[in-house]
């Protein structure tokens, strides 16, 4: 859809040595969509509103609108909302004058009064709170803000991007998102594509975290194709971030075999597989082989709760099979968004890289209801 509404442009010119624009990784389609907008809006002083899974590279691609703009001489100031209480992000975002509160015994400007002409980035932002939204409202229509204890209205020209990993739309319909402030973020949406939209591009992502890793500890480590082919087939529900605390975790770890001239070692399917059960094992040393449907027996008759946990979870194991593990298409079928199967996923400890944990669940391919059906049936 964007190839209709974005011209075709040039891109050439900023492409770096390792494939990508920016300084950002990658020339699949859907990552050229989003250095297309890039250079459309990077100029201008519009809010920009980042959608996408976590690690995805949002607050990468944050600090390069802001580098490439004509405020990247002026302060950028990223903070998470999740990350911060309400009190703590009004204070940073809008200062306190002296007397506030107890510890306030100076004034502070806040980063809109700091950064009047450069960029705030707000991640997270589904995460703040009511109270919150309403200000940044404020800041988005007419640039007006007033810090904690006081009165007098003060400006800023800060622009604004921010980024969102959940569903804005569903949460203006529970009332948990201001619907004004919405409309204020998206004057520029970009869509953030997670690393299964990109596969094509983990063969440069992998090679720019081993040489980046190589370096950083002083060792030689080399990626071979069957080690590419390794990273391309496995899940990564965490997208880049996951990839790249994978491989680094890889390095330190001396998982690659040693080359038989001694000059390094080399990462291949095989030791790469090894990494990941160990890091699994560790994480989750408990974690059944198998789950399966099946009655109780003489066993204790679990709560209501525990039964239909089990059968949630045993549901997603079967759906991930008949999807082999591809999990957009295991959340088309089982009827949610891709962010709140993977939350389903998470809630279970259910990896879609560790699938050699599970075993075959199905064996053939049988009609599975979507889970809000499924949800409905187990209440």
């Amino acid at each position: 859809m964007l190839n209709d509404i974005i011209p075709r442009m040039s891109i050439t010119s900023h492409m770096s040595r390792n494939g990508g624009l920016y300084g950002l990784i990658g020339l699949s389609p859907a990552i050229r969509q989003v250095y297309k907008i890039i250079e459309l809006v990077a100029p201008t002083k519009a809010t920009v509103l980042l959608i996408g899974e976590r690690g995805t590279g949002k607050d990468r691609i944050a600090k390069v609108i802001h580098e490439y703009s004509p405020r990247k001489e002026d302060i950028y100031f990223p903070i998470n909302c999740a990350r911060n209480t309400e009190s703590t992000l009004a204070n940073e975002m809008f200062g306190h004058q002296s007397g506030s509160y107890t510890g306030a015994s100076s004034d502070t400007k806040g980063w809109f009064g700091a950064a009047t002409n450069g960029t705030i980035f707000l991640d997270e932002i589904n995460r703040a709170s009511s109270e919150f939204q309403d200000a940044l409202l404020r800041v988005l229509e007419d640039g007006s803000y007033t810090q904690i204890g006081g009165e007098r209205i003060l400006y800023t020209s800060a622009r604004v991007i921010a980024a969102t990993n959940g569903n804005l739309d569903y949460d203006v319909s529970i009332k948990r998102f201001n619907a004004a402030l919405k409309d204020r973020l998206e004057v520029v949406p970009i869509p953030v594509p997670s690393l299964e939209e990109r596969i094509e591009d983990v063969p440069l992502l992998a090679e720019y975290f081993v040489k980046k890793y190589s370096v950083d500890y002083g060792k030689h480590v080399t990626l071979t194709p069957g080690g590419v082919d390794y990273l391309m087939y496995a899940s990564w529900p965490g997208n880049v971030r996951q990839l790249k605390h994978f491989i680094e975790s890889a390095i330190i770890l001396n998982i690659g075999e040693s080359r038989t001239n001694g000059s390094g070692l080399e990462l291949n399917e095989k030791n790469l597989e090894g990494c990941m059960q160990y890091l699994t094992h560790v994480k989750n040393p408990d974690f059944r082989n198998t789950i399966e449907l099946t009655d109780y027996g003489n066993k204790p008759i679990p709560t209501l709760k525990a039964a239909r946990d089990g059968f949630e979870k045993a549901y997603l194991l079967r759906i991930l099979t008949i999807a082999e593990y591809k999990v957009t298409r295991a959340a088309a079928i089982a009827g949610k968004y891709r962010s709140d199967f993977y939350d389903l996923l998470r809630k279970h400890n259910i990896k879609p890289t560790e699938r050699w944990k599970y075993g075959e669940i199905l064996t053939s391919k049988e009609q599975v209801i979507p889970i809000k059906q499924v949800q409905s049936i187990t209440r």
